[in-house]
């Protein structure tokens, strides 16, 4: 099942974050949209790492150092793409709470700095690899902490933020309905008042997806963790069976995360698939 989702997830991905950076290349260049095309790339890079290595993991074959700092690097740009997405919520609560305030808090430079602090951030998952490598630091047992880091900011604090921030969207929208009146008026023209409106639409959609193809894999690792300093269910005869699948089914479902945003675009965005199908129509 794992080596069909996620082939499935490449077939689909990877030619869709192409297919998207066309008429996203093609959009007025503003933060909102910087972060979906930056979005775009990373997904793309995600699963395109992933793809180098995912299939010796799953076959159980023996892994080099050289495999396990390409597995490494494409959970940096997977946990890139989820940051980008907290940005983006963020983007979108400010747009519709302090619409006034948006043109001077959401600049290119300081856009452009925020992308260059969570990409810093992502690179935590390379100190975590080279403090695998430290023999003196083994008897301190640290994997548990390096497992909790990594699911904190590769998941935890990801969908805890994009939770957060969608909801409070999603309040301020329904309770202002003048407010995205004003949203409108400050934009200066119908094209960018559709385009806000449909990075919102976008916002929405893809966060929603995050959560659903994202929960399975957080839920087994925290699962996991309890069970194995408290629970010790690894006693059971069918305990290695179903741990393998239940692991690399989540895992495959979360790479679904990085190949869906293309047709998010397509069918949730009627401005973005006017654009696509008028570049090659």
């Amino acid at each position: 099942m794992s080596y069909v989702a996620f082939s499935t997830a490449l077939v689909l991905g990877l030619p869709g974050s192409i297919l998207a950076l066309i008429p996203l290349s093609r959009m007025p260049l503003k933060p909102s949209t910087l972060y979906i095309q930056l979005l775009a790339a990373s997904d793309f890079a995600s699963l395109l790492t992933a793809s180098l290595v995912y299939y010796k993991i799953v076959g159980q074959k023996d892994m080099t150092d050289q495999d396990n700092l390409i597995k490494w690097f494409g959970r940096t740009f997977q946990c890139f793409s989820h940051w980008l997405l907290v940005l983006i919520c963020l983007e979108r609560y400010v747009a519709v709470r302090f619409p006034l305030q948006k043109a001077r808090l959401y600049t290119m430079q300081n856009t452009s700095l925020t992308c260059l602090a969570v990409f810093s951030l992502s690179l935590v998952h390379f100190v975590l690899f080279a403090i695998t490598f430290i023999e003196s630091l083994k008897i301190w047992n640290l994997m548990f902490f390096i497992i909790i880091v990594f699911l904190s900011v590769y998941i935890f604090v990801p969908m805890l933020l994009i939770t957060l921030f969608t909801t409070l969207t999603a309040v301020e929208m329904r309770r202002s309905r003048r407010r995205r009146q004003t949203i409108v008026t400050t934009v200066g023209s119908s094209s960018a008042s559709k385009l806000e409106a449909e990075i919102t639409r976008i916002m929405f959609l893809t966060a929603l997806f995050f959560v659903i193809l994202t929960l399975p894999m957080l839920a087994y690792h925290l699962y996991d963790r309890i069970d194995y300093y408290w629970l010790h269910t690894e006693t059971c005869p069918f305990y290695k069976a179903v741990d393998f699948f239940v692991f690399y089914a989540s895992a495959s479902l979360s790479y679904f995360n990085h190949a869906v945003n293309f047709f998010i675009y397509m069918f949730g965005a009627p401005g973005f698939r006017q654009q696509f199908l008028s570049y090659f129509c």
